[in-house]
């Protein structure tokens, strides 16, 4: 293990994947007649992204000041993969074997 060990250096190693992923994506677009439009750097782009912080202190807060609650949706119920339906000729035939 000692013999393979070493300095990292990042710049070394490239993301093949990314790069192939993005040619095929612009590639399908170009097919398409998609207008493709210049990328942003890695530092500019998480920059940009940055710019959109959301204060959800206050918009919880906010919602618990409406005292407003909004009902969870009704779902309907599974039944076990084990469980058969109860009314069905071969749930009773198991339950009547079961109980001999």
């Amino acid at each position: 293990v000692e013999s393979m060990s070493g300095d990292f250096k990042p710049s070394q190693y490239k993301d093949d994947f990314r790069e192939k992923l993005s040619r095929a994506i612009r590639q399908r677009l170009k097919k398409k007649g998609a207008t493709i439009s210049r990328k942003l750097a890695p530092e500019a782009q998480a920059v940009a992204s940055s710019d959109k912080v959301v204060d959800f202190m206050a918009l919880l807060q906010k919602s618990i000041a409406s005292n407003r609650r909004t009902p969870a949706r009704k779902t309907a119920k599974r039944r076990s993969a084990k469980a058969p339906a109860k009314g069905t000729a071969k749930a009773r035939a198991r339950r009547a074997g079961k109980r001999a």
